[in-house]
């Protein structure tokens, strides 16, 4: 297996990961469906960089698949993606049907992206309190050929959500990506 970061379970059998160096290599999915995984923050202190399947990347991660029985959440204000919470890297063929919530940022593929999310599909819903995306929460770098099938929810009416980024900095880009989901 590859190790990718602190993981542990809680005493409900909950799992718990923390991520502590970045994931620097190529993990490819094979596009083999992941079923019935529970990522969850339960104590409400930040984790370091994120809570996702990759906390923390600054490799390739390519073809990994979530089903709608995956569910990734986080309790506190902190990066919260299906796939990646913190992306410096590439991530691209990823496709996730999961229940995300969070505080924020929050995206169904990536919580907070820096670098390239390319031909993804969030199909999952996506919860969170501020910059919650169906693709990716906040976007500073670029967002390719990308879509957002089903529905994104901020609970707090004064901060942002979007159907492919939460919210896009000036130096973000998206392109060539579409949304069919609701946004509320």
């Amino acid at each position: 297996g590859v190790y990718l970061s602190q993981r542990y379970s809680d005493d409900n059998g909950v799992l718990i990961e923390k991520a502590y160096k970045p994931f620097a290599g190529t993990f490819d999915g094979d596009g083999v469906v992941i079923k019935n995984l529970a990522i969850e923050e339960v104590d409400n202190k930040k984790s370091w960089y994120g809570i996702g399947i990759f906390a923390y990347n600054k490799g390739v991660i390519k073809n990994v698949v979530l089903d709608e029985s995956c569910s990734i959440k986080s309790v506190s204000s902190t990066a919260t993606g299906g796939i990646v919470a913190v992306n410096e890297g590439t991530v691209i063929g990823c496709i996730s049907s999961a229940t995300v919530s969070g505080g924020g940022p929050v995206g169904g593929i990536v919580g907070k992206n820096q670098e390239t999310v390319q031909s993804c599909t969030n199909a999952g819903t996506v919860e969170g309190s501020n910059d919650v995306g169906g693709i990716v929460g906040s976007n500073s770098g670029s967002i390719i050929d990308c879509e957002n099938t089903n529905g994104v929810t901020v609970k707090s009416t004064e901060n942002r959500a979007g159907g492919i980024a939460g919210y896009n900095y000036a130096s973000g880009l998206i392109e060539g990506c579409a949304n069919s989901g609701d946004i509320t």
